[in-house]
């Protein structure tokens, strides 16, 4: 049985859409937020991960590269809005995610969507040819919505290939970055040695001049007690 990941911060949504789906044969993992649904995935093996947007647009990170990496696989990322906004829609793709065609709450056409995201092998408990042996009651898949499925998955595909060179490179130049505070360390740590030593130095030098100074006076002040003695004999 397939399993779904649910991030969503409105409980009684959250739970309405997880009770929709686990009626529709599905094992759901619902949580409150993006990174306990990434360390469900570790265990889960999900098929898809459905988030609200509001959370997604939060993330820093492309949630695709991390979900990937917890799951060891790839997974369908679907923000929970059927509203094309563009500025939103960049941030999604940023994160490899895609929207819905209908509104959340038509839970058939999402079951729909979910089964046509693995478009390259039968849904589980299926056969090989499931258009015709299926008995399902969800409406099918027209022949533009499947290409565009087909084609926002190739995009995907591309979109997480190009996420993982950016995390290597922003894994290279966090390990140059770590490399380079370690010098910055490392001669910070010279110069206050090196400023302690001359600090010392200078310290001692300043110790010998007073001894020196002391020396003087009390020699000074000796030569004027014997002169002052020398004249009273005299006198």
């Amino acid at each position: 049985m397939a399993t779904i990941l649910i991030a969503h911060s409105d409980p009684a949504q959250r739970e309405a859409l997880a009770n929709g789906l686990r009626a529709r044969g599905f094992d759901v993992v619902a949580t409150a937020d993006v990174d306990a649904a990434l360390d469900a995935a570790g265990t889960a093996s999900p098929l898809a991960f459905l988030v609200e947007p509001a959370l997604l647009l939060r993330e820093d990170m492309a949630v695709s590269t991390r979900l990937e990496l917890r799951a060891e696989k790839s997974v369908r990322i679907l923000a929970l809005t059927h509203k094309f906004v563009p500025a939103e829609n960049d941030a999604f793709k940023r994160h490899g995610a895609g929207i819905l065609a209908k509104p959340m709450e038509d839970v058939d056409r999402l079951v729909t969507m979910l089964r046509a995201s693995i478009v390259d092998a039968p849904w589980e408990g299926e056969s090989e040819e499931p258009e015709k042996t299926s008995t399902r009651s969800e409406p099918a898949l027209s022949k533009a919505e499947r290409k565009k499925l087909e084609k926002q998955k190739r995009e995907d595909e591309k979109r997480k290939a190009r996420e993982e060179r950016e995390l290597g490179k922003a894994r290279e130049e966090e390990e140059r970055l770590r490399e380079r505070a370690a010098e910055l360390e490392r001669k910070a740590r010279e110069r206050e040695e090196r400023e302690g030593r001359e600090r010392a130095e200078k310290e001692a030098r300043e110790r010998e001049r007073q001894e020196r100074e002391r020396d003087r006076q009390e020699r000074g002040g000796a030569e004027q007690a014997v002169q002052a003695r020398l004249r009273q004999e005299r006198e």
